[in-house]
């Protein structure tokens, strides 16, 4: 019943013409400029943070070299941080005490 009442035949698109299609190549030329200029423009971002970021280590290297030893070291028994755990919708096992003891 439901596809009975509810289907449709696929509508056929009319036939492009020249101009539909030189509308539809500029549109395409000019996504495509678009992310290109969005491209460039994050990479030069992270071309400037990452100049910062070496300057700052240059600062720390030259100002105390203990310190920058102390950042540049890697850990090798780094765990998954606590804070980064996926929220859960379970309720909580203490439930909140609205009256604050009082009845």
């Amino acid at each position: 019943m439901k596809q009975i009442l509810f289907y449709q035949q696929p509508r056929e698109l009319p036939p492009a013409t020249e101009e539909d299609v030189e509308r539809h190549m500029a549109i395409l030329r000019a996504e495509k400029i678009f992310k290109m200029t969005a491209s460039a423009r994050r990479r030069a971002e992270r071309e400037r943070k990452f100049a910062a970021m070496e300057a700052a280590y240059d600062a720390l290297a030259e100002a105390d070299p203990r310190l920058y030893e102390a950042a540049c070291k890697r850990e090798s028994t780094a765990t998954f941080p606590r804070q980064m755990r996926v929220p859960t919708e379970t309720p909580p096992t203490k439930i909140w005490d609205y009256q604050g003891g009082q009845a």
